[in-house]
């Protein structure tokens, strides 16, 4: 194979999540799906730093790497997307709360709910981070 499909590392992405919203939306508006899916990925591509490919090196149009990616890059990928998943939503919370204030925030929103989006979005880019590191050693850099 001489390209690799962006579905493919959409799919893996959305084995790692459980958003509603995006997998209603693959059912009923899949261009939409698709776009919010490809921001992610768009993002997620210049924080693959060490990636031995050139992953510049891709089709908008077709939807795909021109080149092979092997499986790693393809879960190195996947796993950077959930951490662009998950900036809006903190993103979100933050102005919420910088906006009611503390006290009201705690009275109307989930108990620590902005503090365990941040400690997740953190253990994702953890996880990316030791996977890139695993990746990097393999090749032989």
């Amino acid at each position: 194979m001489t390209s690799t499909s962006y579905s493919e590392i959409f799919g893996s992405f959305l084995d790692k999540i459980n958003d509603y919203f995006i997998k209603n939306q693959l059912e009923i508006n899949p261009v939409f799906a698709d776009e919010i899916l490809s921001g992610y990925l768009r993002s997620a591509i210049p924080k693959f730093t060490y990636c031995t490919k050139n992953l510049s090196k891709r089709d908008e149009v077709l939807s795909q790497f021109n080149i092979c990616l092997s499986d790693m890059e393809k879960e190195i990928l996947a796993t950077l997307m959930i951490a662009e998943h998950l900036s809006p939503k903190i993103n979100s919370e933050d102005y919420v709360y910088n906006k009611i204030g503390s006290k009201d925030y705690n009275l109307h929103s989930p108990p620590n709910q902005l503090k365990q989006l941040r400690e997740l979005r953190k253990d994702v880019k953890d996880e990316a981070n030791l996977l890139m590191i695993e990746y990097y050693y393999r090749q032989g850099v």
